[in-house]
């Protein structure tokens, strides 16, 4: 019997002691009403036991935009942590594989699965970097039409601004020039030490948009 199953199962009983109720058949009482509701909690739970196997995909936004691994049966679950916060959910991992499950960490080539495999899980047997990364056999993908992250905007502002700097040496004076340099030095010495991304506010959050396959 699947997830599924279990989830009608519940759902038909709630609407059976939704009917009791309604009616008021003889021997129906209130505390019955949490009934339902504990089973369901109980059955959300080895639903989400079921998992036997859970992928994590530490690749940054401007990859998942690009192609985004699908689950290759029902008993796998995918989770997207990038590498740079895997430090962060260290706890959960381990405290995860130690019940049983099988965590592989995938990037594009394996390389950055085998450092944080290396850094972080070194001892975990139950925790690997699945080999060959995306391009494993055992991974599907489905593809985006792409987009650029985070990193990738703020590098082009950054590109932008030097362009600036640059056409401006033609048409400024060295002193003019001097103190547009030092301004943006200054500005962004501040958003180091302040730990604020003022460019990043205004970065619209990415979205997929699925490419068809035929």
């Amino acid at each position: 019997m699947g997830a599924w199953d279990y989830l009608g199962g519940i759902g038909l009983l709630t609407i059976l002691q939704g009917l009791f109720f309604k009616y008021k058949f003889v021997g129906c009482r209130p505390p019955l009403a949490s009934i339902p509701l504990f089973i369901f909690c109980i059955l959300t739970i080895i639903i989400i036991m079921d998992y036997k196997e859970i992928w994590i995909d530490i690749r940054d936004e401007h990859e998942l935009l690009d192609t985004q691994i699908v689950a290759p049966n029902e008993e796998t679950v995918i989770i997207n942590i990038p590498s740079r916060n895997i430090f962060a959910n260290v706890n959960w991992i381990k405290a995860t594989a130690t019940k049983g499950t099988k965590i592989s960490l995938i990037c594009r080539s394996a390389n950055r699965s085998q450092t944080v495999k290396t850094l972080y899980f070194a001892q975990d047997d139950n925790i690997v970097s699945l080999d060959g990364g995306i391009k494993n056999p055992l991974v599907k993908l489905q593809p985006h039409s792409g987009g650029l992250g985070l990193q990738q905007i703020l590098q082009l502002v950054f590109a932008t601004i030097l362009t600036g700097i640059f056409v401006g040496s033609f048409f400024m004076e060295v002193k003019q020039l001097r103190f547009f340099i030092v301004g943006i030095i200054f500005f962004i010495i501040y958003q180091v030490l302040s730990k604020s991304c003022l460019m990043g506010k205004y970065v619209p959050l990415a979205s997929i948009h699925k490419i068809k396959i035929e």
